[in-house]
């Protein structure tokens, strides 16, 4: 188990990402997805509002991408 230290260190990092999902009656397409990312704070960064499950589902990898690759880098 991490120390205090190491246990603070990585909760400063802790980001999350929230996939909000509904679906608009009378609107063709009448899926709506917003992607956002929730930072230490509960700071919301907003990556993409779409239609589109391509679009939700890019965004999803290119977040999982860059938290991988900042582990790599460290």
């Amino acid at each position: 188990m991490p120390s205090g230290d190491a246990r603070r260190s990585v909760n400063a990092d802790l980001k999350s990402l929230v996939l909000r999902a509904w679906l608009e009656p009378d609107i063709s397409p009448s899926l709506r997805v917003r992607v956002v990312e929730v930072g230490p704070g509960l700071n919301e960064r907003p990556l993409v509002v779409t239609a589109s499950v391509d679009d939700a589902c890019r965004a999803v990898c290119r977040w999982l991408e860059a938290l991988q690759s900042r582990d790599v880098c460290s």
